[in-house]
């Protein structure tokens, strides 16, 4: 996403790369994008589950790579995970998935009548806040509905700072390929994960709900050039067939293994 020239880490010709992972924004496939591409010591992975968040220092010896989530996208997938946990059944989680119910819960979230507890984890400007401290303590960041391509521009970056792959560069795509597809097909065969099964954001968000959400959460889809609340939207970035394809790879890494 960001193709301006990163400020590389201080003293390393041959950096190592830190990812912060925000739970429910794709943590799981790019785990195993950055094992076919990174040496096993070349990179380090925190997760949802570790407290803190970065700092200024964390960049001066890593390059430090982040990734986000369109807003409206991040909270239904919070509250599907939500509904898998409690009935560990793809079946009964299609039931459960009551519109009326999500609206309420949405409405409850942007008028600040939510627990804080729900607040924060389930408002990405909040997740950001919390895992990344600011923007700025990331050297390149990442967005969900492009991962792909995204990812590949960070490891460009992370190149012209002196890192170094196992695969040749001009390989990189179909490797990252690869192994998008392996772990798609691993989740697929996983019952105790909720693969992709919920629907569509804009099936479940109406305009005043996507406009609540908006209204607190306008700077990230700007900072971060999200184009829209929900991928499935019209207006994304990308075409709904290929949301579609690439959706299990965004709900189920709530469970890292």
């Amino acid at each position: 996403m960001d193709k301006a020239k990163s400020r590389c880490p201080q003293g390393s010709g041959n950096p190592s790369l830190l990812f912060m992972h925000i739970e429910k924004t794709g943590g799981t496939v790019l785990r195993q994008m950055l094992k076919a591409v990174l040496d096993y010591n070349d990179y380090e992975m925190y997760d949802g589950q570790q407290v803190g968040h970065l700092t200024p220092k964390s960049k001066t010896k890593q390059f430090v790579i982040g990734l986000v989530r369109r807003p409206c996208d991040y909270i239904l997938s919070r509250y599907c995970m939500g509904l898998f946990v409690d009935t560990q059944s793809r079946d009964e989680m299609e039931k459960l998935e009551d519109k009326g119910e999500f609206r309420d819960l949405v409405m409850k979230l942007t008028n600040g009548t939510l627990d804080e507890t729900t607040n924060e984890k389930w408002v990405m400007s909040r997740q950001i806040e919390e895992r990344y401290g600011n923007k700025n303590n990331a050297d390149c960041w990442m967005r969900t509905h492009s991962l792909k391509s995204d990812f590949i521009e960070c490891l460009r970056q992370y190149q012209a700072c002196g890192g170094s792959l196992i695969v040749d560069t001009n390989d990189v795509p179909q490797v990252v390929d690869a192994a998008m597809h392996e772990t798609s097909k691993e989740m697929a065969k996983d019952n105790s994960r909720s693969v992709g099964s919920h629907p569509a954001c804009t099936d479940m968000f109406d305009h005043e709900m996507i406009a609540n959400v908006v209204k607190t959460q306008q700077k990230v889809i700007d900072d971060f050039n999200l184009g829209t609340c929900c991928s499935s939207d019209p207006k994304s970035l990308v075409r709904d067939d290929e949301v579609a394809e690439l959706r299990p790879f965004f709900d189920l890494d709530w469970q890292i293994d």
